[in-house]
Parts: structure tokens; C-alpha cells; sequence
């Protein structure tokens, strides 16, 4: 049903699937810098920290040919204590800033120069994600148009290499607007 709704989004704001052909394809080292830009602010590195997001091991993966993808990226993450709620587990806060980061990031390394923003982050929490363990987000560009993307994510742990053995603990649908390539002079882009 996700992918229908994207399909009928993506049909009504216009995202023809020449615009998505002429994508360049994401490569494990554009996507481990992404993460790692020294251009982002402080706060971002140190969150990256606390989650454990281990960018040195981001890999872009060939997504599976029944289901047409613009890219599927797998990240893998440890979160320290300072995530933990009161239960014990990572903060449904931290959950969603970890899929926020990666799904950005990988965006980010697809599209190069071009900002973008939020415009939708749904996520649905299926399990606690333990304080500790090591887990992987799988980060997947669903489509990219001329002023939306759609991405999905999962939030997976367990003790298999293979994201289809692991449990979930979140899903998420992350929508992205595009913004104008900045000006040459220096200006702020327009929404």
C-alpha cells in the first residue's frame, strides 16, 4: 500500500521516471562522507557519536530486482547509554533521529550540492531497540523528482549479517523536499 501511495504522490506531483533514470548511482564512499561531512554542524557529529552510527562500515547495497529502487543503503549503528529512556531502551526521539540522519545522509550523497528538507517523517516503532546492541539501518531511496523524494527505512538488530533474518525494530516513510541549487551569489534558496 506504501508503494501505491507513492506512486499516486509521485504521479500527482510530477516525478516522471526519466528524472529518476538521470540519477547518478550512490557509492559506498560518497555515502560514508555524507554522514561524516565536516560541514554540518558540531551537533551533528556528536549525535552521530551517541548513536553509534558506524559510517565507516555504510554500504550501498543493488537493490532487489522485483521491487525498483533508486538506491538501498545499509548502515549499521550501536547506541550508547545516553539514548535510553527510562525503560532501559533507546528514546523513540533517538529512534527517529537515527532514521532521520541516515535517510538524509543518503539522500545527501545521491543528489551531491542539492538541499533538501523534511516534510514528512512517519515512523512506526514495532520493537524496543535495545541500549547496546548493534543494529543496522536499511535506508532505501524510493523516488526522486524534480521537487519531492520518497525514502523508507527499517531499524533492524540481530545477531545475522543478513537484514532479512534481523528483527525490526521501526519502520519509516521519510519525505524530503528539494530546494533550488543554491545561487552563485550567495543567496538563500527559495521553498
Amino acid at each position: 500500500t506504501v508503494s501505491v501511495l507513492y506512486w499516486l504522490i509521485g504521479s500527482v506531483w510530477g516525478i516522471a521516471p526519466s528524472a529518476m533514470a538521470s540519477l547518478p548511482r550512490v557509492t559506498s564512499p560518497a555515502l560514508r562522507a555524507a554522514i561524516l561531512d565536516a560541514a554540518l554542524p558540531p551537533g551533528h557529529h556528536q549525535r552521530v557519536r551517541e548513536l553509534g552510527i558506524a559510517a565507516e562500515e555504510a554500504e550501498v547495497v543493488d537493490p532487489v530486482p522485483s521491487r525498483p529502487l533508486v538506491s538501498v543503503a545499509r548502515v549499521p549503528f550501536q547506541c550508547t547509554a545516553t539514548c535510553a529512556n527510562s525503560h532501559g531502551s533507546v528514546h523513540g526521539g533517538n529512534v527517529a533521529w537515527l532514521i532521520d540522519t541516515i535517510t538524509s545522509m543518503h539522500l545527501a550523497a545521491l543528489l551531491g550540492t542539492r538541499r533538501h528538507v523534511s516534510i514528512n517523517l512517519n515512523v512506526t516503532y514495532v520493537r524496543p531497540l535495545p541500549v547496546g546492541v548493534r543494529g543496522v539501518v536499511e535506508s532505501r531511496v524510493v523516488k526522486v523528482g524534480r521537487t519531492v523524494a520518497f525514502l523508507e527505512a527499517d531499524v533492524l538488530v540481530g545477531s545475522s549479517s543478513s537484514p532479512s533474518t534481523m528483527a525490526v525494530c521501526a519502520t519509516a516513510q521519510h519525505g524530503k523536499m528539494l530546494l533550488e541549487a543554491p545561487a552563485k551569489t550567495g543567496k538563500s534558496s527559495k521553498l
